[in-house]
């Protein structure tokens, strides 16, 4: 091999370890972004839950009550 096709290759591997450390931190951050969107999931599925219960509380109180809208 020549001087000048070692030099050439010496410089792919460079740009492609960079490649490589970018790569591993976007990977990283993927993750933690998986991880938040799990917790907010959870977080909207306890929501809705709530809600239902506080509407299903709402509708037995307005059927004691004799009070409703229609619905």
């Amino acid at each position: 091999m020549t001087n000048d096709l070692l030099e050439h290759l010496k410089a792919i591997q460079k740009k492609l370890s960079g490649i490589e450390g970018r790569l591993e931190r976007v990977e990283d951050r993927l993750g933690a972004l998986e991880g938040h969107m799990a917790v907010l999931v959870k977080s909207m599925t306890r929501l809705d839950q709530d809600h239902d219960a506080l509407t299903r509380r709402v509708e037995r109180i307005e059927r004691r009550l004799e009070i409703s809208d229609g619905h």
